[in-house]
């Protein structure tokens, strides 16, 4: 097993850092390379899920691929395929209890498990621009049990129970694994933007059964961005990527696949997600155990008073 307190000691190492970053994001500016699923797991983007009223397994989203094709016989380019999976869904909010399997080279194993909210405030609440929140806590194992992490904007805080403390995570320690897993406090960041990245459709392939874009997204500023280049292979069907290949100044750092996709309350929703280091071969392997759409979430939950607390 790998021991949980490896999670909490990455976690001790963050540094405070008054720095100001920037907190506004707006949904329909999420960045197709956001679409990694880290949105999914924890939650720290509003889902860009599309919509359908109906119920399905995923059966029914592999049954649907015919009529995709039908709808996309105009060519579609790769700015075009960014809009669409930015723009698809009017999500309020989410709540989703997770699982993380971590798996080092060897096959030993352990996990976490924990609790997301997220937000999305509109510019008629919040001012002139939608801003997104998050809160994660986890709940087991007793090593991390307690430890809560507020997201806003790409500015982000951690409660440790263990020193009693809030403390904001450091600009430094963007690239530093999040609580043990594969996931990097940069990739948790809600403030991506699509006009900073360049989308070019490279073909059409099959993957995991379901016909996909395969879609190119290139930083303008590779020096400003987390990945500099993403290779991602999107479902006609749901607009979510099946597959992500993340890379930065050539090399290919991480792989993100979906390997299985459910709708809940009528939104493609992925509840097996995996992100791999290509490095080290160590995996993360996320769980959705449950996941509600549009549950009102009182704002005081989003308070650095809850995150200290954790009473409402």
């Amino acid at each position: 097993m790998i021991s949980s307190s490896r999670a909490l000691g990455a976690l001790s190492r963050v540094r405070y850092s008054a720095r100001a970053f920037v907190s506004s994001a707006s949904l329909s500016s999420v960045r197709v390379g956001a679409l990694l699923l880290l949105f999914v797991c924890f939650g720290l983007a509003l889902p860009l899920f599309a919509e359908d009223g109906g119920k399905a397994t995923t059966e029914a989203v592999a049954t649907s691929q015919s009529a995709a094709a039908a709808e996309t016989a105009q060519a579609m380019t790769g700015e075009a395929l960014a809009e669409k999976i930015a723009n698809q869904s009017e999500i309020s909010t989410t709540y989703a209890a997770v699982e993380i399997e971590l798996i080092d080279a060897a096959g030993n194993s352990g996990y976490l498990r924990l609790k997301q909210y997220s937000k999305i405030y509109s510019g008629s609440e919040k001012g002139a621009k939608k801003n997104g929140v998050s809160l994660i806590e986890f709940v087991d194992p007793a090593s991390v049990k307690g430890t809560r992490f507020l997201v806003r904007g790409n500015s982000q805080w951690v409660y440790l129970p263990a020193l009693k403390k809030v403390r904001r995570v450091a600009a430094g320690d963007r690239d530093s694994s999040f609580m043990g897993t594969d996931f990097s406090y940069g990739d948790m960041d809600f403030d991506k933007k699509t006009e900073d990245y360049t989308y070019t459709i490279l073909r059409e392939e099959k993957l995991f059964g379901s016909d996909c874009y395969v879609l190119e997204t290139l930083a303008k500023d590779p020096d400003k961005a987390q990945y500099d280049k993403t290779i991602s292979w999107v479902d006609k069907v749901s607009y979510l990527p099946r597959k992500s290949e993340l890379y930065r100044k050539g090399e290919h750092l991480k792989t993100v696949t979906i390997e299985r996709i459910e709708k809940v309350q009528g939104h493609y929703t992925p509840i097996v997600t995996t992100m791999k280091t290509e490095k080290t071969g160590h995996q993360t392997v996320l769980t959705i155990k449950g996941f509600v759409y549009d549950k009102k979430l009182p704002d005081a939950l989003f308070s650095k008073k809850y995150l200290q607390t954790g009473v409402l």
